[in-house]
This record gives C-alpha cells, structure tokens and sequence, in this order.
C-alpha cells in the first residue's frame, strides 16, 4: 500500500505573516490615530490659550480707555489695532450723538486678537459727575467758625428754612470739611459731620460743639479748578452790558469789567452769565437778584460785598451761583443772603452776624463774625460741574 505524506508548514508560515501584517497596520493606525489626537488637543489647548490672550487684551482696551477719559472725558476716538503682547486690542466708543437711548453713559466695545483669534468684551460706562456743593463750608487750608457762628442744613426742594426749623435749628446736615484745621472758637455749633484729612485737625472746645460725626481721615474731596476755558466762555457770553439795571450809584466798566455800586445804588441782575475782574459794594449798595432770575457770575479778582447787602428774591441758593478764581471774596452786611460759592483757591470771608442759606468752597473759609450758615442740601444733588470720570456699570463677553 502506497502511503502519502502532506506537510503543512508554509501553510503556517503564511498565516502567521498575515497576523503579523495586520497587527502592524493596527499598531500604525493606532499610533497615526494618537499622534492626530495629540495634534488635536495641541491645537485645541493652542486657542484655548490664544482665547485667554485676547480676552485680556480686550480687557486691557477697556481699562486704558477708562484712563483717557479719566483726563478727557469727551474722548471718542478708541483704539485701531494697538499691539500688546502677542496681539492687539481695538476699541469703539458710543456715546448718545449716535446711539439716543445712551442718555449719559458711554457704550464701549473692546476686542482683543491673538492670531486669528478674537474676543469681545462689551461694556456700559457710567459717569460720575462732580458735586461741587456737596459740604455746608469747605476751606481746603482751614475752617473757622467764631462767637455765636453755626451751620446747620434744610432742603429748599421741601420748602423754606422757616418751615423745616425747629427748637434752635433745622437739618442736622450740615457738613463741614478742611485738609487743614477746622476751629471752632466762642459758642459756635455745627449740626452736622466735621472731617478733615489725615494731617488735618478738628479743634473746639468751651461752648463750641459738633452735632455729628468727626473724623481726621477723611478722603480728600475733588474740587477741580474753575479753568480758563470756563473763564473764556463766560466772557464771550457776558450779559453785563445788557443784563445790568443800575440805579442811583452804581456802574459798570465794559472795557475793564470792573463792577462798583456805592451808598445809596443798587444793581439788578435779569438772567444770564456774568462775567466781572472785580465787583465793590460799599455804602450799604444793594445787588437785587429778582424773582424769578437765575444768575451766574464768575469773577476774575477781588469780590467784596462786605459793605452792601445782596437780595436773592427768589430765596433759593441755586439761582445765585459765584465762581472765583481771586485771592479773595468777602461777603458781609446782608441779613440773609442765598447763594453758592465756589472758589478752591480764594480766601472767603463772610462776617456781619446775618444768614447764609447755600454753600461755599473756598481755599479758605472763614466764619468770624457768628454769621448762622444754612446748607441747602438741594445744592449737592442738582448742581454739577459737568462728568468728573466714567466707571463700568456692567459688561459683557460677546
């Protein structure tokens, strides 16, 4: 019997050779697929990190924007394209000329670019106005109130100051501040806050008394320099030679600007802005502010009423508002007197032992004939000296 013999090996052979090539092509598509990966999270962890880049390059936009209004608060321009780092910020600004609905805020839009990557950052910007008559007396060197002197407040948006008096005073409102001394001699009382700044001293004793709060370190209040700008518009648009009634002695020099009323004269104001180098009333002169009439009068150098009497018929502060920029500025004589006074780098003097309803800023102030002064707290909420800053009220990432 014939016997067949089948060998199988390079049967064997071929199999395991398939397996093997399978495995590597496996083993390859494994690690082409690892390498994609990793490629994949690289880029991704790439504009992860670009994003975060521009993100703050938008915010860095917004944050020197801030710091150019703060020094111009009518700056519209924005950035183009300014690099920082590794990309750049541009910023638009808006403001109600195209955008009504704005009123007084500001929209920002800021966008900070890395590569081709691009965030927004989109924010509202609210102004902080400056209050110039937010205390009773300011002196930023010194405060002093002397013999029967007082301060006290009431609010002429409620009524008169009759109508909200009550024992020996009214509102206890009245603040008074200093970077300096605040010295109170005699019986002199203040209802309301004393408070200088660190450095600054708050001195009484006797019969003087403070019906408030005080404190040596206090924030530094902003009053910003009435500025030649303000000075120049007040010029051009002076109501002197068509806005003042004189009667009896009394004139007024066009060429000089000078404003004198003697005994026996008076002046009437009708509305308008006024614009004077100095003003003298002697001899019991009288300036009538009648009913009715808004005044504003800035002066260049010496305002001395201390020898007339000044008559607000409407008997509200805000309708009498003094800007000075001279050494000094004296009021005296009336028995009351309404108005506001703002003059950081005058010395003012108000004596007599009469009232003063309104409120004064001076470099200086000095109460030391017992005047009894009144702060109408309505000067600190409707009267401002236009946009001191823009802050964020809110922001968004678009």
């Amino acid at each position: 019997m014939k016997r067949t013999r089948i060998t199988t090996g390079n049967s064997e052979s071929g199999i395991v050779l398939i397996v093997c090539v399978i495995m590597l092509l496996l083993l390859t598509l494994i690690g082409i697929t690892s390498i994609t990966t990793s490629n994949t999270e690289s880029e991704i962890s790439g504009n992860e990190l670009y994003a975060n880049e521009a993100f703050y390059l938008a915010d860095a936009g917004l944050e020197r924007s801030l710091v150019v209004l703060d020094d111009t608060v009518e700056w519209r321009a924005g950035f183009n394209g300014e690099p920082l780092g590794r990309g750049t910020y541009s910023v638009r600004l808006a403001d109600s000329t195209t955008q009504p609905y704005l009123r007084d805020k500001l929209l920002a839009r800021s966008a900070g670019q890395v590569n081709e990557v691009v965030k927004t950052i989109e924010a509202y910007l609210k102004p902080i106005y400056n209050y110039p008559f937010s205390y009773g007396a300011y002196g930023r060197d010194s405060v002093r109130f002397a013999g029967n002197g007082m301060m006290d407040s009431y609010d002429s948006d409620l009524g008169t100051y009759a109508s909200q008096y009550s024992g020996n005073h009214a509102g206890e409102n009245g603040p008074v501040g200093s970077e300096g001394t605040i010295l109170l001699e005699g019986q002199a009382d203040i209802y309301g806050n004393a408070s200088t700044t660190p450095g600054g001293d708050i001195i009484y004793g006797g019969g003087a008394q403070i019906y408030g709060d005080t404190t040596t370190n206090a924030d530094p209040p902003e009053f910003p320099p009435i500025t030649q700008e303000e000075l120049d518009y007040a010029e051009a648009n002076n109501n002197a030679s068509s806005g003042l009634i004189f009667s009896g002695n009394g004139n007024y020099n066009n060429g000089n600007h000078r404003m004198s009323v003697a005994a026996g004269g008076s002046v009437t104001f009708t509305s308008g802005i006024y614009y004077f180098s100095d003003v003298s009333i002697t001899g019991h002169g009288e300036i009538i502010i009648p009913a009715g009439a808004d005044v504003v009068i800035y002066v260049t150098g010496i305002w001395d009423s201390s020898g007339g009497t000044v008559i607000n018929s409407n008997q509200t502060p805000s309708s009498f508002q003094l800007y000075s920029v001279g050494d000094s500025l004296l009021v005296a004589g009336s028995s009351e007197f309404y108005g506001a006074i703002y003059a950081p780098e005058s010395h003012v003097v108000v004596t007599g032992g009469s009232h003063f309803y309104g409120s004064i800023v001076g470099a200086t102030f000095d109460n030391g004939g017992g005047t009894k002064c009144h702060y109408d707290e309505a000067l600190g909420r409707d009267i401002t000296r236009g946009i001191n800053r823009y802050v964020i009220e809110a922001w968004t990432e678009i």
